[in-house]
């Protein structure tokens, strides 16, 4: 399936569609959220995607990531999407930035599950 850099997904979880940037540099995908708390097996955040709400998840494991400001590591929860009518689970990392501009960022794992290849002709 082909989609833009800049293409519509929903998470189920939260009855929530967004815009995510699809980017095939990036292995993960990530959410951008306010982190709660953060235990050795959960995490809670909030973000867009929630309407604000606290939401609790396990953690499924912990990935070190290298960002502009230096590298620094991350839970990865698991959270459905569906694209173009398909869902499947994917593995988030929950990045406590609020300075990014990008809530959604889909990565070569997730796009993989999907069958996705991105379209660079549109936005």
């Amino acid at each position: 399936m082909k989609v833009h850099r800049n293409s519509s997904v929903t998470f189920p979880t939260f009855n929530s569609t967004v815009k995510a940037l699809f980017d095939t540099g990036a292995d993960v995908s990530s959410v951008r959220a306010s982190v709660h708390s953060k235990g050795k097996q959960t995490i809670t955040f909030s973000s867009d995607l929630t309407r604000g709400k606290h939401y609790t998840t396990p953690i499924v494991s912990v990935v070190n990531v290298e960002t502009a400001m230096g590298n620094e590591s991350r839970p990865i929860v698991q959270l459905p999407i569906t694209i173009n009518n398909q869902t499947h689970s994917v593995s988030f990392t929950i990045s406590d930035n609020s300075t990014s501009s990008v809530q959604v960022l889909i990565g070569v794992e997730a796009m993989n599950k999907f069958g996705i290849v991105v379209d660079p002709s549109g936005t």
